[in-house]
Protein backbone atom coordinates (compact mmCIF):
# COMPACT_ATOMS: atom_id res chain seq x y z
CA UNK A 1 0.00 0.00 0.00
CA UNK A 2 2.54 2.48 0.76
CA UNK A 3 4.59 1.11 -2.27
CA UNK A 4 1.58 2.27 -4.62
CA UNK A 5 1.82 5.70 -2.13
CA UNK A 6 5.52 5.73 -2.94
CA UNK A 7 5.10 5.91 -7.10
CA UNK A 8 1.95 7.86 -6.89
CA UNK A 9 4.19 10.86 -5.33
CA UNK A 10 7.08 9.86 -7.85
CA UNK A 11 4.67 10.55 -11.03
CA UNK A 12 3.05 14.11 -9.51
CA UNK A 13 6.44 15.46 -9.02
CA UNK A 14 7.61 14.86 -11.91
CA UNK A 15 4.55 16.25 -13.63
CA UNK A 16 4.88 19.34 -12.03
CA UNK A 17 8.88 19.96 -12.46
CA UNK A 18 8.04 19.24 -16.16
CA UNK A 19 5.55 22.08 -15.94
CA UNK A 20 8.15 24.23 -14.44
CA UNK A 21 10.47 23.65 -16.76
CA UNK A 22 8.28 24.67 -19.70
CA UNK A 23 7.06 27.92 -17.64
CA UNK A 24 11.15 28.77 -17.73
CA UNK A 25 11.48 28.26 -21.49
CA UNK A 26 12.07 30.79 -24.26
CA UNK A 27 8.55 31.96 -25.18
CA UNK A 28 7.43 30.25 -28.57
CA UNK A 29 7.46 33.10 -31.18
CA UNK A 30 4.16 35.00 -32.36
CA UNK A 31 3.02 33.15 -35.84
CA UNK A 32 3.56 35.29 -38.54
CA UNK A 33 0.89 37.51 -40.05
CA UNK A 34 -0.49 36.18 -43.17
CA UNK A 35 1.70 38.29 -46.41
CA UNK A 36 -1.54 39.92 -48.29
CA UNK A 37 -1.64 39.47 -51.41
CA UNK A 38 -2.53 41.19 -54.32
CA UNK A 39 -6.71 40.93 -55.21
CA UNK A 40 -7.09 38.60 -58.42
CA UNK A 41 -7.09 40.22 -61.31
CA UNK A 42 -10.70 40.15 -62.95
CA UNK A 43 -11.53 38.21 -65.38
CA UNK A 44 -11.22 38.88 -68.94
CA UNK A 45 -14.21 40.12 -70.72
CA UNK A 46 -16.31 37.14 -72.15
CA UNK A 47 -15.94 37.59 -76.00
CA UNK A 48 -18.76 38.03 -77.40
CA UNK A 49 -20.56 35.10 -78.92
CA UNK A 50 -24.20 36.54 -80.02
CA UNK A 51 -25.63 39.31 -80.87
CA UNK A 52 -29.29 40.17 -80.32
CA UNK A 53 -31.10 43.62 -80.55
CA UNK A 54 -31.84 45.47 -77.70
CA UNK A 55 -35.20 47.61 -76.47
CA UNK A 56 -33.75 50.88 -77.45
CA UNK A 57 -33.27 48.93 -81.36
CA UNK A 58 -29.43 49.03 -80.92
CA UNK A 59 -27.24 45.84 -80.84
CA UNK A 60 -25.48 45.97 -78.17
CA UNK A 61 -21.39 44.93 -79.29
CA UNK A 62 -22.17 45.28 -82.82
CA UNK A 63 -23.21 49.19 -82.45
CA UNK A 64 -25.14 51.43 -79.89
CA UNK A 65 -27.12 54.03 -80.50
CA UNK A 66 -26.13 57.90 -79.54
CA UNK A 67 -28.28 60.20 -78.28
CA UNK A 68 -29.35 61.60 -81.64
CA UNK A 69 -30.26 58.53 -82.49
CA UNK A 70 -27.15 57.71 -85.11
CA UNK A 71 -24.74 54.94 -84.08
CA UNK A 72 -21.64 54.24 -82.66
CA UNK A 73 -19.22 51.55 -83.25
CA UNK A 74 -15.54 50.28 -82.72
CA UNK A 75 -13.37 47.87 -84.31
CA UNK A 76 -13.58 44.46 -83.19
CA UNK A 77 -10.26 42.55 -82.75
CA UNK A 78 -10.07 39.80 -85.06
CA UNK A 79 -7.20 36.84 -85.66
CA UNK A 80 -6.58 37.02 -89.20
CA UNK A 81 -6.25 39.77 -91.36
CA UNK A 82 -9.23 38.94 -93.81
CA UNK A 83 -9.80 39.45 -97.31
CA UNK A 84 -13.46 41.15 -98.01
CA UNK A 85 -14.78 41.64 -101.69
CA UNK A 86 -17.76 44.83 -101.49
CA UNK A 87 -19.62 45.13 -103.80
CA UNK A 88 -21.34 48.67 -104.32
CA UNK A 89 -23.91 50.50 -106.65
CA UNK A 90 -21.75 53.04 -108.02
CA UNK A 91 -19.30 56.13 -107.31
CA UNK A 92 -21.58 58.27 -109.31
CA UNK A 93 -24.26 58.52 -106.45
CA UNK A 94 -23.18 60.60 -103.38
CA UNK A 95 -24.02 58.25 -100.56
CA UNK A 96 -21.39 55.90 -101.86
CA UNK A 97 -18.52 57.75 -101.52
CA UNK A 98 -19.68 58.43 -97.72
CA UNK A 99 -19.89 54.84 -97.57
CA UNK A 100 -16.61 54.06 -99.08
CA UNK A 101 -15.33 56.27 -95.83
CA UNK A 102 -16.66 54.06 -93.96
CA UNK A 103 -15.49 50.86 -95.92
CA UNK A 104 -11.66 52.63 -95.64
CA UNK A 105 -11.91 53.30 -92.37
CA UNK A 106 -12.98 49.75 -91.15
CA UNK A 107 -10.24 48.32 -93.53
CA UNK A 108 -7.28 49.92 -91.30
CA UNK A 109 -9.24 49.60 -87.97
CA UNK A 110 -9.81 45.53 -88.42
CA UNK A 111 -6.66 44.90 -90.80
CA UNK A 112 -8.45 43.60 -93.36
CA UNK A 113 -7.44 44.03 -97.46
CA UNK A 114 -10.94 44.76 -99.66
CA UNK A 115 -11.63 43.45 -103.16
CA UNK A 116 -13.79 46.46 -104.33
CA UNK A 117 -16.25 46.71 -106.99
CA UNK A 118 -17.73 49.77 -108.28
CA UNK A 119 -20.59 48.69 -110.32
CA UNK A 120 -20.90 52.16 -112.01
CA UNK A 121 -25.32 51.67 -111.99
CA UNK A 122 -25.46 48.68 -113.89
CA UNK A 123 -26.43 45.46 -112.58
CA UNK A 124 -24.84 43.36 -114.86
CA UNK A 125 -21.65 45.23 -114.25
CA UNK A 126 -22.32 44.51 -110.70
CA UNK A 127 -22.62 40.29 -111.55
CA UNK A 128 -19.57 40.11 -113.49
CA UNK A 129 -17.83 41.70 -110.43
CA UNK A 130 -19.63 39.09 -107.79
CA UNK A 131 -18.43 36.58 -109.78
CA UNK A 132 -15.12 37.43 -110.49
CA UNK A 133 -14.48 37.66 -106.37
CA UNK A 134 -15.86 34.51 -106.17
CA UNK A 135 -12.65 32.88 -108.10
CA UNK A 136 -10.70 35.10 -106.01
CA UNK A 137 -12.16 33.27 -102.72
CA UNK A 138 -12.20 35.92 -100.36
CA UNK A 139 -13.15 35.07 -97.06
CA UNK A 140 -16.35 37.12 -97.16
CA UNK A 141 -18.18 39.33 -99.38
CA UNK A 142 -20.32 42.71 -98.42
CA UNK A 143 -23.12 43.37 -100.82
CA UNK A 144 -24.89 46.42 -101.69
CA UNK A 145 -27.04 45.12 -104.73
CA UNK A 146 -28.02 46.97 -107.59
CA UNK A 147 -30.50 44.75 -108.41
CA UNK A 148 -32.60 42.92 -106.06
CA UNK A 149 -33.18 39.76 -107.91
CA UNK A 150 -30.57 40.01 -110.65
CA UNK A 151 -27.48 39.13 -108.23
CA UNK A 152 -29.17 36.21 -106.38
CA UNK A 153 -28.19 33.52 -107.81
CA UNK A 154 -24.56 34.84 -107.68
CA UNK A 155 -25.33 35.02 -103.78
CA UNK A 156 -26.41 31.22 -103.99
CA UNK A 157 -23.40 30.36 -106.05
CA UNK A 158 -21.65 31.73 -102.96
CA UNK A 159 -23.32 30.13 -100.51
CA UNK A 160 -22.35 26.67 -102.33
CA UNK A 161 -18.44 27.70 -102.25
CA UNK A 162 -18.33 28.40 -98.93
CA UNK A 163 -18.23 32.00 -98.96
CA UNK A 164 -20.51 33.92 -96.49
CA UNK A 165 -22.35 37.11 -97.79
CA UNK A 166 -23.80 39.51 -96.02
CA UNK A 167 -26.14 42.07 -97.88
CA UNK A 168 -25.89 45.62 -96.82
CA UNK A 169 -28.26 48.60 -97.59
CA UNK A 170 -30.67 47.13 -100.31
CA UNK A 171 -33.06 43.92 -99.46
CA UNK A 172 -32.50 41.47 -102.11
CA UNK A 173 -36.59 41.07 -102.63
CA UNK A 174 -37.57 39.15 -99.82
CA UNK A 175 -35.62 36.18 -100.97
CA UNK A 176 -34.81 33.75 -97.86
CA UNK A 177 -31.36 33.02 -99.35
CA UNK A 178 -29.58 35.97 -98.17
CA UNK A 179 -30.64 35.32 -94.45
CA UNK A 180 -29.77 31.55 -94.04
CA UNK A 181 -26.17 30.11 -94.04
CA UNK A 182 -23.44 29.93 -94.99
CA UNK A 183 -24.99 33.50 -96.33
CA UNK A 184 -24.44 36.07 -92.79
CA UNK A 185 -27.21 38.33 -92.51
CA UNK A 186 -29.23 41.51 -94.29
CA UNK A 187 -28.67 44.68 -92.76
CA UNK A 188 -30.92 47.22 -93.90
CA UNK A 189 -33.25 50.05 -93.30
CA UNK A 190 -36.91 49.69 -92.86
CA UNK A 191 -37.33 51.10 -95.87
CA UNK A 192 -41.37 50.85 -95.97
CA UNK A 193 -41.69 52.27 -92.39
CA UNK A 194 -39.10 55.07 -93.51
CA UNK A 195 -41.74 55.98 -96.08
CA UNK A 196 -44.10 55.70 -93.75
CA UNK A 197 -42.86 58.39 -91.47
CA UNK A 198 -42.26 60.25 -94.02
CA UNK A 199 -46.13 60.34 -94.80
CA UNK A 200 -47.02 60.90 -91.39
CA UNK A 201 -45.63 64.25 -91.80
CA UNK A 202 -47.23 65.31 -94.65
CA UNK A 203 -50.83 64.05 -93.34
CA UNK A 204 -50.21 66.78 -91.04
CA UNK A 205 -49.40 69.56 -93.36
CA UNK A 206 -52.12 68.91 -95.51
CA UNK A 207 -55.39 68.65 -93.55
CA UNK A 208 -57.22 69.28 -96.24
CA UNK A 209 -56.22 67.66 -98.65
CA UNK A 210 -53.45 68.47 -101.87
CA UNK A 211 -51.39 67.46 -104.32
CA UNK A 212 -47.99 65.59 -103.94
CA UNK A 213 -45.38 64.16 -106.26
CA UNK A 214 -42.96 61.49 -105.81
CA UNK A 215 -39.61 61.27 -107.39
CA UNK A 216 -38.55 57.70 -107.35
CA UNK A 217 -34.94 56.16 -106.91
CA UNK A 218 -34.14 53.79 -109.86
CA UNK A 219 -35.91 50.68 -111.54
CA UNK A 220 -34.61 47.78 -109.76
CA UNK A 221 -33.69 49.62 -106.37
CA UNK A 222 -36.00 47.75 -103.77
CA UNK A 223 -35.22 50.53 -101.15
CA UNK A 224 -36.96 52.80 -103.72
CA UNK A 225 -40.16 50.21 -104.11
CA UNK A 226 -40.20 49.95 -100.10
CA UNK A 227 -39.94 53.81 -99.88
CA UNK A 228 -43.18 54.38 -102.32
CA UNK A 229 -45.00 51.67 -100.68
CA UNK A 230 -45.07 52.54 -97.02
CA UNK A 231 -45.46 56.34 -98.11
CA UNK A 232 -48.30 55.31 -100.56
CA UNK A 233 -49.90 53.30 -97.56
CA UNK A 234 -50.43 56.09 -94.80
CA UNK A 235 -50.87 58.71 -97.13
CA UNK A 236 -54.20 56.86 -98.63
CA UNK A 237 -55.85 57.70 -94.68
CA UNK A 238 -56.83 61.24 -96.10
CA UNK A 239 -58.49 60.63 -99.64
CA UNK A 240 -58.39 64.39 -100.09
CA UNK A 241 -54.29 63.70 -100.92
CA UNK A 242 -53.73 63.14 -104.04
CA UNK A 243 -50.74 61.78 -105.61
CA UNK A 244 -50.27 63.32 -108.70
CA UNK A 245 -47.37 62.19 -109.89
CA UNK A 246 -44.29 58.98 -109.46
CA UNK A 247 -41.49 59.76 -111.82
CA UNK A 248 -37.93 57.85 -111.33
CA UNK A 249 -34.83 60.73 -111.08
CA UNK A 250 -32.22 58.24 -110.68
CA UNK A 251 -31.25 59.17 -108.03
CA UNK A 252 -29.26 62.46 -109.28
CA UNK A 253 -29.70 66.30 -108.52
CA UNK A 254 -30.05 66.72 -112.21
CA UNK A 255 -32.41 64.31 -113.13
CA UNK A 256 -34.62 65.09 -110.37
CA UNK A 257 -34.19 68.47 -111.58
CA UNK A 258 -35.84 68.36 -114.82
CA UNK A 259 -38.41 65.61 -113.02
CA UNK A 260 -39.72 68.52 -110.90
CA UNK A 261 -40.11 71.26 -113.31
CA UNK A 262 -42.29 68.81 -116.03
CA UNK A 263 -44.53 67.79 -112.70
CA UNK A 264 -44.79 71.92 -111.77
CA UNK A 265 -45.97 72.86 -115.09
CA UNK A 266 -48.24 70.23 -115.24
CA UNK A 267 -49.34 71.25 -111.69
CA UNK A 268 -48.20 74.79 -110.46
CA UNK A 269 -50.96 74.04 -107.32
CA UNK A 270 -48.78 71.43 -105.76
CA UNK A 271 -47.88 71.43 -102.13
CA UNK A 272 -45.66 68.37 -101.69
CA UNK A 273 -42.77 66.59 -103.45
CA UNK A 274 -40.98 63.32 -101.33
CA UNK A 275 -37.80 62.69 -103.05
CA UNK A 276 -36.49 58.74 -102.07
CA UNK A 277 -32.74 60.70 -101.38
CA UNK A 278 -31.72 64.06 -100.74
CA UNK A 279 -29.51 64.37 -103.94
CA UNK A 280 -33.14 64.05 -105.62
CA UNK A 281 -34.80 66.42 -102.95
CA UNK A 282 -32.18 69.01 -103.72
CA UNK A 283 -33.02 68.60 -107.93
CA UNK A 284 -36.59 69.85 -106.82
CA UNK A 285 -35.61 72.63 -104.58
CA UNK A 286 -33.37 73.79 -107.60
CA UNK A 287 -36.68 73.57 -109.46
CA UNK A 288 -38.74 75.47 -107.02
CA UNK A 289 -36.42 78.44 -106.81
CA UNK A 290 -36.42 78.80 -110.61
CA UNK A 291 -39.83 78.70 -110.44
CA UNK A 292 -39.63 81.36 -107.21
CA UNK A 293 -42.43 78.56 -105.37
CA UNK A 294 -40.16 77.70 -102.68
CA UNK A 295 -42.44 79.21 -100.18
CA UNK A 296 -45.72 76.86 -101.38
CA UNK A 297 -43.68 73.48 -101.47
CA UNK A 298 -42.58 71.37 -98.81
CA UNK A 299 -40.00 69.13 -99.87
CA UNK A 300 -38.90 65.47 -98.31
CA UNK A 301 -35.82 63.88 -98.71
CA UNK A 302 -33.97 60.81 -97.26
CA UNK A 303 -30.57 60.53 -96.38
CA UNK A 304 -29.43 63.71 -94.47
CA UNK A 305 -26.80 64.85 -96.94
CA UNK A 306 -24.43 67.73 -95.48
CA UNK A 307 -26.23 70.24 -98.43
CA UNK A 308 -29.59 69.20 -97.43
CA UNK A 309 -29.19 69.89 -93.89
CA UNK A 310 -28.14 73.33 -94.85
CA UNK A 311 -31.00 73.53 -96.58
CA UNK A 312 -32.95 72.54 -93.94
CA UNK A 313 -31.65 75.12 -91.91
CA UNK A 314 -32.30 77.80 -94.73
CA UNK A 315 -35.99 76.58 -94.35
CA UNK A 316 -35.72 75.25 -98.04
CA UNK A 317 -36.09 71.55 -97.70
CA UNK A 318 -38.65 70.72 -94.85
CA UNK A 319 -37.15 67.44 -93.02
CA UNK A 320 -34.89 64.62 -94.68
CA UNK A 321 -34.06 61.53 -92.60
CA UNK A 322 -30.68 60.66 -91.13
CA UNK A 323 -29.05 57.53 -92.96
CA UNK A 324 -25.73 58.10 -91.73
CA UNK A 325 -23.77 55.83 -94.56
CA UNK A 326 -20.07 56.23 -93.20
CA UNK A 327 -21.21 55.01 -89.61
CA UNK A 328 -23.34 52.36 -91.45
CA UNK A 329 -21.21 50.78 -93.98
CA UNK A 330 -18.23 50.41 -90.96
CA UNK A 331 -21.05 48.48 -88.96
CA UNK A 332 -21.83 46.52 -92.41
CA UNK A 333 -18.00 45.25 -92.38
CA UNK A 334 -17.59 44.99 -88.42
CA UNK A 335 -20.70 42.40 -88.62
CA UNK A 336 -18.83 40.44 -91.33
CA UNK A 337 -15.58 39.99 -89.63
CA UNK A 338 -17.60 39.58 -86.46
CA UNK A 339 -19.19 36.73 -88.30
CA UNK A 340 -15.99 35.11 -89.55
CA UNK A 341 -14.82 34.94 -85.85
CA UNK A 342 -17.98 32.73 -84.74
CA UNK A 343 -20.03 35.20 -84.40
CA UNK A 344 -23.64 34.81 -84.01
CA UNK A 345 -25.87 37.52 -85.63
CA UNK A 346 -29.74 38.15 -86.02
CA UNK A 347 -30.41 37.47 -89.64
CA UNK A 348 -32.06 40.94 -89.83
CA UNK A 349 -30.54 44.17 -88.87
CA UNK A 350 -32.10 47.36 -89.08
CA UNK A 351 -30.22 50.96 -89.34
CA UNK A 352 -31.31 54.22 -87.03
CA UNK A 353 -32.99 56.97 -89.34
CA UNK A 354 -33.40 59.38 -86.93
CA UNK A 355 -35.41 63.03 -88.36
CA UNK A 356 -33.69 66.09 -89.15
CA UNK A 357 -35.96 69.03 -89.38
CA UNK A 358 -35.22 72.61 -88.71
CA UNK A 359 -35.62 71.54 -84.58
CA UNK A 360 -32.82 69.16 -84.74
CA UNK A 361 -30.53 70.39 -87.51
CA UNK A 362 -27.99 71.80 -85.48
CA UNK A 363 -27.31 69.31 -83.35
CA UNK A 364 -25.76 67.24 -86.37
CA UNK A 365 -22.85 66.80 -87.85
CA UNK A 366 -22.48 65.28 -91.71
CA UNK A 367 -19.39 63.91 -93.64
CA UNK A 368 -20.99 63.47 -96.69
Amino acid sequence: MRRNHYFVFVFVALLALLFVMAGCAAPAAPTAAPVPTEAPAPAAETAITEVTRAADGSYPGLWNLQPNGRIETAPFANKKGYTLGVLNVGKQFPVVAAMDKGMDEAAKDMNLKILYGDGQGDAQKQIAQFEDFLAQKPDGIVLVALDANAVIPQVEAAAKQGVPVLTCWNDLGGAPVANTPPSVALITFDEIENGRRIAREVLKLLPNGGKVAIIEGAAGFQASVDRSTGFKEVLAQNPKIEIVASQPGNWTRDAALAVAENVLQAHPDLNVIYAHDDSMALGAVDALRNAKLLDKVKVFGLGAQAQAVDAIKKGELFGTLDYAPREQMYGCMKAMVMSLEGVKLPSEMWFPAPPVTASNADQFQYDW
